[in-house]
């Protein structure tokens, strides 16, 4: 047990209030999307309508691009930015127009289409002023197709707009539509051009505890690694023998590790371009990709693990760092056995640098023999002759993930900083939804 106690003590990194919920749309933003940081329009008075003629222009977000990683994450979440009486329709939506009617109590009809993305979207409302309107119907997407877009490619989408049973026109807009695999991480909204809108939450759309391949291939290579009995995750957690808990924790992390590492997954410096000034994306691998092809970058990697992990029952964290991404890992449940939130659970919050995972060689002087014979004494003697390199690999990760996030501890919660702690499991709870490899 005063093994095991120290093995805690050297990697336990308290976060305490700097630790955030993951990032969800728009979270930065000072202005509800959609709305004009600007005054907005003054009503229209003492104007001869009669001589006026309505205006309208098509809107689609994210400087024009569809990302359809994007539609699909956020299709379960609620709509989060608040009611404006000029902003009509999803308040999460991404195609729409701007219109200022000539005349008030207007019925405005909308159709938007683009056959190979979605089925004919029709909206209907009425505008009581003559003022400036932004709509946004909730488009019906073809979701299964949305998937099979690998690689960029362009779509024209056409809008149409009719008042008062009078049709006003036809604007198609050629788009440019973002591959699956293009992760939305970041935008500058066109109506607030000093805010970032920080959408790094989409990364743990990439996490995907359901997908086949974990029941079928690698959880049985988990398991045949003998370094435990079965896969508990929380399940041993007691309020009065925590440690217990932290034990069969590590060693699932652990053995996690050694199958990959097995398996001969390598780091790749992989990514994908972005030349947008406006949109941050980062390209990232579903787990088929990466595990087919036994390499991965960071984010990869992390996406990887953090699937594995949570399919195990043990809840991970994205930790998102400029120009890098590793793994966290929690060795307790939210709550404890009254379901009560569990206090400074921040305080039980691991971190794994997982490019390490492909490293043919370790750097053992940072490996002291007190945190090797408190690791050593977790493990079965089989487990310590068979993966005895794995082992040292995998404590000199912890060092280094435990340094990565010390070093970055102060801007973790400051939007500015770019600096992110993506919680996978509340993501979930947030309506962030895994995007299936197709």
């Amino acid at each position: 047990m005063k093994n095991l106690f120290l093995f805690i003590f050297l990697f336990s990194f308290v976060l305490g209030n700097s630790q955030t919920e993951p990032k969800m749309r728009g979270a930065e933003s000072t202005t509800p999307k959609g709305v004009s940081s600007n005054t907005a329009p003054a009503k229209v008075s003492g104007v001869n309508q009669n001589n006026a003629s309505t205006t309208w222009e098509p809107l689609i977000e994210m400087e024009g691009n569809i990302y359809t990683s994007y539609i699909y994450a956020a299709s379960l979440m609620p709509n989060r930015t608040q009611d404006k009486d000029d902003y009509k329709g999803d308040k999460n939506g991404q195609m729409g127009i701007k219109v200022t009617p000539a005349t008030a109590n207007a019925h405005i009809k909308l159709t938007i289409d683009a056959p190979e993305i979605m089925n004919t979207t029709v909206y209907e409302e009425d505008l009581k002023e003559v003022k400036e309107y932004e709509i946004f119907p909730i488009i019906k997407y073809k979701y299964d197709e949305l998937l099979k877009i690998k690689q960029n490619k362009i779509v024209t989408v056409t809008f149409k707009l009719s008042i008062n049973g009078k049709d006003i026109g036809e604007k198609p807009k050629v788009t440019p539509i973002k591959g699956i695999n293009e992760c939305l991480l970041g935008y500058i909204h066109r109506t607030s051009p000093t805010v970032i809108n920080m959408t790094d939450w989409m990364c743990a759309a990439y996490v995907n505890e359901n997908n086949p391949l974990l029941q079928d291939e690698i959880l049985p290579l988990v398991r045949k690694t003998n370094i435990i009995n079965q896969m508990t995750g929380y399940l041993t957690y007691s309020d009065d023998n925590t440690s217990k808990c932290t034990e069969e924790v590590f060693k699932q992390v652990f053995a996690v590790w050694a199958a990959l590492q097995q398996r001969g997954v390598s780091y790749s410096n992989i990514t994908g371009s972005n030349a947008n000034a406006k949109v941050f994306s980062q390209y990232i691998r579903f787990t088929n990709d990466a595990w087919k092809s036994n390499q991965a970058n960071c984010v990869d990697g992390t996406a990887l693990f953090a699937s594995i992990l949570y399919k195990m029952g043990i809840e991970p964290v994205m930790v998102l760092i400029p120009g890098h991404c590793f793994l966290g890992f929690y060795d307790r449940p939210r709550v404890n056995s009254k379901g009560e939130q569990i206090q400074d659970r921040e305080s039980n919050l691991f971190f794994l640098e997982t490019t390490m995972i492909g490293s043919k060689t370790v750097d053992e002087s940072k490996i002291s023999d007190r945190l090797l014979d408190a690791f050593n004494a977790m493990l079965s003697d089989d487990a310590k002759r068979d993966y005895d390199f794995a082992k040292k690999s995998f404590l000199a990760a912890l060092l280094v993930g435990a340094q990565e996030a010390k070093d970055y501890k102060e801007y973790f919660g400051d939007p500015t900083k770019h600096c992110y702690m993506i919680d996978v499991d509340q993501s979930r709870k947030e309506g962030v939804t895994a995007i299936p490899a197709y």
